[in-house]
């Protein structure tokens, strides 16, 4: 029996409680503060001074031991930020770009579970963000 239009519509105009939502957030918050200080182990590995890397995409530029500290910074302010429901959009944003931009630049193994992590940021970004614990409420 196919699915109508109207009630998927409806499934996706409907409300829920903020709650689950909310504890997903700060647990997918979590998971990104822990998977950022991997992140700083992983990362100064692919941009060694001596080789010379074939990209896929040339106009992103690779982050030398200098910028690396400023984009785990950045990471984790992020993480906090969204963790805590501290302007939750701007920081979801923030933390979907830095996760992505370790999902492009590294190209050894792919990271299901980062590729996930990011998904989920994402997806609770776009998601309506209610009232119950954030700070933008």
């Amino acid at each position: 029996m196919p699915m109508s239009s109207k009630y998927l519509l409806d499934l996706v105009r409907r409300r829920a409680p903020s709650r689950p939502v909310a504890l997903v957030r700060i647990s997918v918050g979590l998971a990104a503060i822990l998977q950022g200080g991997v992140s700083y182990y992983l990362l100064p590995a692919l941009f060694p001074g001596d080789v010379v890397r074939i990209r896929d995409f040339p106009w992103i530029p690779d982050l030398s031991p200098s910028t690396l500290p400023i984009y785990l910074a950045i990471w984790l302010a992020a993480a906090v930020g969204f963790t805590l429901g501290w302007r939750t959009r701007f920081s979801g944003v923030v933390l979907t770009g830095a996760i992505a931009y370790h999902l492009v630049v590294d190209h050894g193994v792919y990271s299901n579970h980062l590729y996930l992590l990011g998904l989920d940021v994402f997806l609770l970004t776009i998601a309506a963000r209610g009232p119950r614990w954030t700070r933008d409420a």
